[in-house]
């Protein structure tokens, strides 16, 4: 089975393809959708990296106090 977080890094991708392809077939009749959902592919590519941004903040926290704890 694959990792949930794993699956999660790619929905941004399928989410952008799918207004993508919606907007390219569609005609002109999609292209305003495509325009008010393409801010949301850029929201959701940024909550993965914010996650991991807070991840490592957390982690270089323990470890500078991990290191000060060795001193």
């Amino acid at each position: 089975m694959r990792d949930p977080k794993t699956v999660r890094l790619f929905i941004p991708a399928a989410f952008c393809a799918l207004i993508s392809l919606m907007a390219l077939f569609s005609g002109d009749s999609a292209k305003p959708a495509f325009f008010a959902f393409l801010p949301m592919c850029f929201f959701f590519a940024a909550l993965p990296m914010i996650e991991m941004r807070k991840r490592i903040a957390d982690l270089e926290a323990k470890l500078k106090q991990a290191n000060d704890g060795d001193v």
